[in-house]
């Protein structure tokens, strides 16, 4: 059994409207995981503290310190990991969208991460987007002081999506990151539990976009397969398969508005998924570029071995989830190609089909219209026949109907005599014969529809009729 799709959820958030404008929420309402490491003499010491984020705390996580961590009794220092937020942005309508931050909260994380105001812009499109920029100088806080920040949209989907914003700091190895998704359909815990099952690697500033992509590949992975079961489902219903196992079906008994339906959504969906891993693939090789320009400059800051080795580790290790994401959006990409073209063979063996039932419904037609017009034939066999007869009787008739008047007195004499009176008949039925015949030629010769059109004219047509005084 096919797998739905659903559009409600779609249909219901909807596109936004040209001018929409982004809004803030009344409070701030998100969440938070931070894994940071600490260098000690015997290694690197990994933390992760997750929870959620308000109008209170939000100002005292910004700003918290993490240069030291004291654990069994040992002194450890700071040595750099992420500091994520998340949230989900409301879609309340087609002319607003907020974000979950309260206005000031979200000033201070804009300053502190050096965004920029395109960022916030971007969340009403729905194309994806792959850059970086240097952050103002003015940007960051006491404990942070990024200087390039990562933009990243993944995920477009009618017009879903996962809006990432990464403020790197080089010289403490510490990111900032910004995730937004549009609903909270997302998939956060699957991606909180992809960071801390890699959290060694945390001081790389793309290792949380390079986990995000293979969850947004699954998700197209996982609609590709949805649409390739409601393909076979389609040849089964059509006849169009070879397996031993399937009752072969009739073709004819097909529902073809349906089955053109189904392929045209089919097509539609793979279209998109099509464009998604494109996105994805776009944006893979973006990052890959980023992650030999990152390892060129890391070199350039003097760091312990241990964190040296540390940096060469985290860095081959997102270089290989990247390269793995880019084989499987490439994959992604052959396979809805391959959907594609079933989809065109099944909309011509279907379009095929409709022309063959259509062909012997009209030779269905044919053939009782041939009925049809032998049996009129024998009507009009019969309706001649009942002419022929009334014509052979119609004289009698009519000297019957002569005779049988009072104007013939039979009584009188050996032969019958007329009246004076029957004169007064003919003078009457003459003139109004000739009466009604004129009246039938006026009837039928004179052109009444156009002068009544000129006496009569009409208020317009019925097109402006129909539509008068109605607001569309």
């Amino acid at each position: 059994m096919a797998v739905p799709i659903s559009y409600n959820r779609d249909a219901a958030y909807g596109f936004p409207l040209l001018g929409a404008k982004i809004e803030y929420e009344a409070s701030t309402n998100c969440k938070f995981i931070d894994i940071t490491q600490y260098e000690r003499s015997s290694g690197l010491d990994t933390i992760c503290r997750e929870g959620s984020l308000d109008d209170e705390n939000f100002d005292i996580w910004l700003n918290k310190g993490l240069q030291s961590h004291q654990k069994s009794d040992v002194r450890s220092t700071f040595a750099g990991g992420l500091r994520l937020i998340y949230g989900a942005c409301g879609f309340h309508s087609s002319e607003r969208r907020t974000i979950p931050f309260r206005d000031t909260s979200y000033k201070m994380l804009e300053r502190c991460m050096g965004l920029t105001a395109e960022f916030k812009d971007v969340l009403i499109g729905t194309t994806g987007r792959a850059y970086k920029y240097t952050c103002p100088e003015s940007s960051g806080s006491d404990v942070f002081k990024p200087s390039t920040c990562f933009v990243f949209r993944f995920g477009v989907f009618r017009p879903s999506f996962y809006q990432f914003a990464l403020s790197y700091d080089p010289t403490k190895r510490l990111t900032y990151a910004l995730l937004l998704s549009k609903t909270h359909d997302h998939e956060y815990p699957l991606l909180i539990q992809h960071l801390k099952e890699h959290k060694n690697y945390c001081r790389h500033p793309l290792l949380s976009a390079a986990l995000m992509v293979p969850i947004c590949n699954t998700s197209t992975a996982r609609r590709i397969q949805t649409v390739d079961t409601n393909l076979n489902e389609l040849e089964e219903s059509a006849g169009q398969h070879e397996y031993a196992n399937i009752a072969q079906r009739s073709p004819l008994k097909l529902d073809f508005v349906t089955a053109t339906r189904k392929l045209n959504f089919a097509a539609r969906n793979l279209g998109v998924e099509s464009m998604r891993s494109s996105i994805a693939k776009l944006t893979l090789e973006f990052m890959l570029r980023e992650v030999h320009a990152l390892e060129h400059d890391l070199t350039r800051i003097a760091l312990s071995d241990l964190l040296q080795a540390s940096d060469r580790m985290s860095s081959a290790h997102v270089k290989e989830l990247i390269e793995a994401s880019i084989n499987m959006s490439q994959n992604l990409n052959i396979r809805a190609t391959y959907q594609e073209k079933r989809v065109q063979a099944l909309l011509a063996v279907v379009y095929q089909f409709m022309a063959h039932k259509e062909a012997v419904t009209n030779g269905r037609v044919a053939r009782n219209s041939a009925i049809i017009a032998l049996e009129s034939k024998k009507d009009s066999s019969a309706m001649k026949a009942i002419a022929v007869l009334t014509m052979c009787f119609l004289p009698g008739t009519f000297l019957a109907a002569i005779f049988a008047m009072p104007v013939i007195d039979w009584s009188q004499g050996p032969h019958p005599t007329v009246k004076l009176g029957f004169k007064y008949y003919w003078a009457i039925a003459i003139p109004v014969t000739l009466l009604v015949l004129v009246l039938w030629g006026l009837a039928v010769w004179l052109p009444w529809n156009l002068w009544l059109s000129h006496w009569f004219p009409r208020r317009g047509n019925e097109s402006e009729i129909l539509y008068e005084d109605k607001d569309y």
